[in-house]
Formats: C-alpha cells, structure tokens, sequence
C-alpha cells in the first residue's frame, strides 16, 4: 500500500477545491487522518468547509492549539467548536495536580513570573465608550492616542526594558505597543538609548520583516516592538520576556500574546519567562481584571 501526506494552509486547499471539486472527492476516499494546526479556527466558513469536504465517515480529525476557545464569553461559538471535533479533549492523565503546574514541572512550560507595571493613569468610561470595548474588545481609538502620547507611562515602559537589558543583556523581547506609531515610537527611544530594537509591521517587506526576525531569534536584536503581529504563527522560543503595553479585553487574544515566551527548556524554550502587563486603572469596565485573573496558574509567583 502507497502512504502519502499532504501538507498545506487552508487558503490553499481552499483555493484549489474551488477549482477541482473532484480531485478532493478522490483524495478524501482514501483519507485516513487530518489534523488540524491552530484548531480553534476549524469552524470558521471556508475553514469548515475544507475539512468536511476532505473528511470521509472513517476519517479522523484531530485539532491541536494553544488556544482551545473561540472567546471567553460566547458560549455558542466555543460550544460549536467543541461540537466540531465530537467533544473529545485529548487531555493529560490526572498527575495529582493542575495541568500547568505539571507540564512547568516537566519543563514543557517555562516557569513565567507576572510583573505588572502599574501606572496612574485613570480612565473613565463613557457608556458609548464602554459599548465599543464589548462589542470590539478594544480601546475606542481616542484612549489609544491618550495613552500612546502619555509621557510618564512611555518613561515607565522604556525604564522596565532599560533594567530587563542591564541585568541580562541577552534578553529576548517581545513588546506589544498600542498602535503601529507607538510602537515604532517606543522603538526610536530605545534605539536612541543604545537598545537593539527593531519594529515590524504588517506593511514591512517580507524581506526585511524576515530578517529582522531572524535578529531576533539569532540574539543580534534585544527586542522586537509590535502592535500584535507577533501574536500568533511566530516562533522564537528563546523569548524570556514579553511586554504588553495595551490594556488587553479578549482572553484569546491574551493566551496567544503570552503563549509566544511560555515554551519551556524541553521543546526549546525557556526556563523562565517575564509577563510584564501596562496596567491602567479602567473604570467602568468590570471585566477589566479577569482577562489577568484567568491565568494566575500560568505564574508561578501567583500560585
């Protein structure tokens, strides 16, 4: 018997079913197994459609993230995801102790340390501001320019990284800005103090943003600024500290951010990791703190 595989992104396969249906109808015939990168997208339309169309009744389907939920507060789309994959979690047998705890025993997870910068900026919500962050899980754009031109706050970030490089000047940073200007501000300043940084944005050639990352990951670059390009489908996994200057409202978006300095010694991350929030006093939003909350496992000086 001939085995095969395929290895693709959906956009492609997309792309091609499109044009031949029926090359797809045979592959999916003799198709013993899919699996799924980056899952909690699968139930997205096109998405969805790729991996019903590939799947016959004895195909299995197996779906691997780091972020096992569409959102933490719609409960029917995380329940149509579960509902996509059977509800079958694949989970670690009962160690007698929580599942962070055991895969940071094991070194899969780097042990991460939660060390907020607290500033004193107050803000207080509009109703009209407030309905904007629910139903976007953002900053009104207006708060983003208040914060992004506050000199105090950017001292305090610029300070933070300044001390992260003295003590260790091999450190390997990630810092999450507000905004594209400010995060190319932030970078000026840095450069200007004699700090390694560089920025990369979703309008960088595909040239330089290639090598700037592989400055990055090879140590020529101490830190790499961003708005949240970097949150998802880059791998640095010598990344011990991550920055997040933007008051972050979605869980999801959280777990990929931090996720990107969580890889532990055996899979060719870290031992320890920093998670460095900017955190201003937002009132008027309740839910403000549970994003932070919801990962006290994750650290270990929270445990």
């Amino acid at each position: 018997t001939e085995n095969s595989f395929i290895i693709s992104n959906f956009q492609k396969i997309y792309s091609e079913l499109m044009k031949s249906p029926e090359k797809y109808n045979q592959i999916s015939k003799k198709l013993d197994l899919i699996i799924i990168d980056e899952a909690h997208k699968a139930i997205a339309p096109t998405y969805k459609k790729v991996t019903k169309t590939l799947a016959s009744i004895t195909t299995k389907i197996v779906g691997l993230t780091a972020t096992p939920g569409r959102s933490i507060s719609n409960e029917e789309s995380n329940r149509n995801l579960s509902d996509f994959f059977h509800n079958n979690i694949v989970s670690i047998p009962e160690q007698g102790q929580g599942v962070i705890s055991y895969l940071r025993d094991i070194n899969i997870l780097s042990k991460a340390t939660y060390d907020p910068i607290i500033t004193e900026e107050k803000i207080d919500l509009s109703p009209k501001q407030k309905e904007y962050i629910e139903k976007f899980y953002e900053l009104p754009k207006e708060l983003i320019n208040k914060l992004s031109n506050n000199n105090i706050r950017n001292y305090e970030i610029i300070k933070r990284i300044d001390e992260i490089i003295k003590d260790n000047p091999k450190a390997k940073i990630l810092f999450f800005a507000l905004s594209i200007p400010h995060s190319k501000f932030i970078c000026a300043v840095l450069n200007t103090i004699g700090i390694n940084a560089s920025h990369v944005d979703g309008t960088t050639s595909l040239n330089r943003r290639s090598a700037t990352l592989e400055d990055f990951k090879k140590g020529k670059l101490n830190i790499l600024c961003n708005e949240r390009l970097m949150s998802t489908g880059f791998d640095a996994p010598k990344t011990d500290t991550i920055v997040i200057a933007k008051p972050t409202f979605s869980i999801v978006l959280y777990s990929q951010i931090i996720g990107r300095g969580l890889r532990g010694p055996e899979i060719g991350g870290t031992e320890y990791c920093k998670i460095i929030d900017v955190k201003d006093n937002i009132r008027g939003y309740s839910d403000h703190d549970l994003v932070y909350k919801y990962f006290d496992e994750y650290f270990i000086n929270n445990n």
